[in-house]
C-alpha cells in the first residue's frame, strides 16, 4: 500500500501490475495490456515505507556532511536528483508529445499515470490513472495502482473504493487483499478485524509469496497465528 507516494503510516500501500523490478527498466509496453507483474519489488506494502525512511535518512546524513565543517564545497549540501529520477521526468515529457500527436494513446495514458507514480507524485497519477480505466475497466493492474495512488494522497475512502472493485472483477488478486489489510490497519479508527481476516487471505491464496510471509509476521504481532 500493480506501478510509487508519503504518510505517517508504518506500511505502505502498493501496486499490483508493473515492470519486471522497481529498480530496472523505465519502458513499458505500449499497448493497452496490464502491467507486467512485479510484486517482489515496489508493490510490496512493507518495503515501501522502509525505502522512503532509508532515502530520507541518507538525505539528511547528506546534508549533515555538507553543512557542517568548513572550506566544503557549497553545492555538496544541494540534495543531486537520480539518474533514475531524470530519466522518469523525460519519459514524463516524451509521454506528453505522445499525446499531443494522439490523445487517446491508452499506452501513453497508462504509461504517464505510471511514471507519476514513480516520481511519488501521486495526486498527479491520478487522472491518467482514471482516463486509463474508463478506456479498459476490466484492467485491475491499474485500478489497483489508482486505489494506491489515492491511498497515498490520503484518501483512504476512494482507495478502498478502487480496490473493493478490483475484487469484483479478481476475488484472488493477492496484492489487492493485503492493500486492503494495511489500509484497515491504519485507518482511523483502526478495524484490525478486517485486516486480520485480508491478512489471513493472502496466507491462504499465495502462501509462498512475499505478501503471506509479511502478512504471517502481522498476525503473529497481533498474536493471531
Amino acid at each position: 500500500m500493480s506501478q510509487r507516494k508519503k504518510q505517517p503510516f508504518t506500511g505502505t500501500a502498493t501496486t499490483s501490475g508493473g515492470r519486471s523490478s522497481a529498480a530496472d527498466s523505465r519502458d513499458r509496453d505500449r499497448a493497452p495490456a496490464p502491467r507486467r507483474r512485479r510484486e517482489d519489488n515496489r508493490r510490496r506494502i512493507t518495503l515501501g515505507i522502509g525505502l522512503v525512511g532509508a532515502i530520507i535518512a541518507a538525505w539528511v546524513l547528506a546534508m549533515s556532511f555538507g553543512t557542517s565543517g568548513g572550506g566544503g564545497n557549497s553545492s555538496a549540501s544541494q540534495p543531486q536528483q537520480s539518474a533514475d529520477t531524470r530519466a522518469i521526468e523525460a519519459n514524463v515529457a516524451n509521454l506528453q508529445q505522445r499525446l499531443q500527436q494522439n490523445p487517446s494513446d491508452l499506452g501513453a495514458i497508462t504509461d504517464l499515470g505510471n511514471a507519476y507514480y514513480d516520481l511519488g507524485r501521486y495526486s498527479e497519477a491520478i487522472p491518467w490513472y482514471e482516463k486509463a480505466i474508463q478506456a479498459a475497466p476490466t484492467n485491475t493492474d491499474v485500478r489497483t495502482d489508482l486505489g494506491t495512488s489515492y491511498f497515498y494522497s490520503g484518501n483512504l475512502d476512494k482507495a478502498k473504493e478502487q480496490w473493493f472493485k478490483v475484487l469484483e472483477q479478481d476475488p484472488n488478486k493477492v496484492q489487492t487483499h493485503y492493500n486492503l489489510a494495511v489500509l484497515y490497519s491504519h485507518q482511523t479508527p483502526p478495524d484490525m478485524d478486517n485486516a486480520v481476516k485480508e491478512w489471513q487471505t493472502v496466507i491462504k491464496l499465495a502462501p509462498d509469496s512475499d505478501q503471506a510471509k509479511s502478512a504471517q509476521k502481522r498476525l503473529q504481532d497481533l498474536g493471531k497465528q
